[in-house]
Parts: structure tokens; C-alpha cells; sequence
């Protein structure tokens, strides 16, 4: 069975223009792409000789060009889309500060930080990426956030840096139920280090839980 969070990735994946899923695992979003009728090219990428063997022969059967590559290093020339998910934040930011140069031409960036995502939506401002879209999905009880963009510009506020400029308009369910996780920890957290930042975002989860 398909994931909840593999499904809300496949979604926000623009149906025109080449893709390329950068640590394709075990192929899986790419396998559901190509069963849900994606008609452009599939691409994808795994670092370790291991990890690529076994993406290589779980997507054998597939008209799906996989290659071995750190990052966006060899990203194929006619890529439109790129999909970094399953990581965390600083990695994300890590992986497209390295590969600005390949960044000119792709038109969309789909991102799922699993953490540091103000840091990740900072890198995209600074970086004239535009935040078009957001979903969240609470799996497991694991937070997935995953990030929509493309080339543009953008302003966000220290709390829409923290939790997303859509996802704080939506309200899903699954972003408030994970807010209130988020609220436990930060008053833990202030507990043993207190600071303004904290405070901000604790008195803000505690007053947009008790508004939705």
C-alpha cells in the first residue's frame, strides 16, 4: 500500500517536464508516478554502489533512467522538476547551494525537510524561489512538510519561516496535531533553555490551535 506521504508527493509533481527524484530509495514515488500515467522522462539518483544496485532492480522493469551521482551532480540537462524528500533540512539547503549551477533551467523544486525547515525556506528566499504550494503529513507520527517552489520572489514572516506560509492558511488537520506536539516540546525545551524565539512560536502554536 501506498503511503499517505508518497501519494501527497506525487500530487504536487507538475505533470509536464522531466523529473528527477534525488534519493529515490527504493524507487517508490517514482514507481507511483509512472503507474499513475506520468508521460514525460523519470530519473532516478543513488550516492552509495549499494543503494544504487538496489534502486537499479527494483525499477528494472520500468522505462525509468536511474544514475549513480552526490547531490545534483550529472543532473541531466532537460530536467524540469526536482524532488529531494525523506532528508533534512540542512541537507536540502546543502544539496542546492552545491548545485546552484544546474538550477537555471528547472522550473520546480519539490522539498520535504524533515526538519530545520525555516532554514531550508530562508535558503529559497534568499535564493529568489517562490513558495507556491504546501502540504503536511503526520505519518506515524512523524511530521512530513512538503514544499512546492518555483523561481520567484518572496518575503515570509519568522513564523511562516518556522511553519510554512500555506500550510499555517490551510490548517489541515495534520499540521494542528502536530502543532500541538510542537507545543510540548517547545515547553520542554524553554524549561531548560529559555529564550525570545521559543516564547514567540509557543504563544503563537497556543493561540492558532485554540483558533482552528
Amino acid at each position: 500500500m501506498v503511503s499517505q506521504r508518497l501519494q501527497v508527493i506525487a500530487s504536487m509533481c507538475p505533470s509536464q517536464g522531466n523529473l528527477v527524484d534525488i534519493g529515490s530509495d527504493h524507487g517508490l514515488l517514482l514507481q507511483l508516478l509512472f503507474k499513475q500515467g506520468f508521460t514525460s522522462t523519470l530519473y532516478g539518483t543513488e550516492l552509495s554502489e549499494d543503494s544504487f544496485q538496489h534502486l537499479k532492480s527494483q525499477l528494472s522493469d520500468l522505462p525509468i533512467k536511474i544514475y549513480q551521482a552526490d547531490g545534483l551532480k550529472k543532473l541531466p540537462k532537460d530536467v524540469a522538476t526536482i524532488v529531494i524528500t525523506g532528508m533534512g533540512g540542512q541537507l536540502i539547503q546543502s544539496m542546492l547551494e552545491i548545485g546552484q549551477a544546474q538550477l537555471g533551467s528547472i522550473q520546480t523544486l519539490i522539498l520535504g525537510p524533515q526538519r530545520d525547515q525555516a532554514l531550508l525556506r530562508t535558503w529559497l528566499i534568499k535564493h529568489d524561489w517562490m513558495i507556491i504550494d504546501e502540504r503536511f503529513v503526520l505519518e506515524d507520527q512523524k511530521a512530513y512538510p512538503i514544499i512546492k517552489a518555483v523561481q520567484g520572489k518572496m518575503k515570509l514572516t519568522p513564523i511562516e519561516l518556522a511553519y510554512g506560509p500555506i500550510n499555517i492558511q490551510r490548517r489541515e488537520s495534520d499540521f494542528i496535531a502536530w502543532l500541538k506536539q510542537e507545543s510540548q516540546a517547545l515547553q520542554k525545551a524553554i524549561k531548560f533553555q529559555d529564550d525570545d524565539d521559543k516564547r514567540r512560536r509557543l504563544e503563537w502554536i497556543e493561540n492558532y490551535v485554540k483558533h482552528s
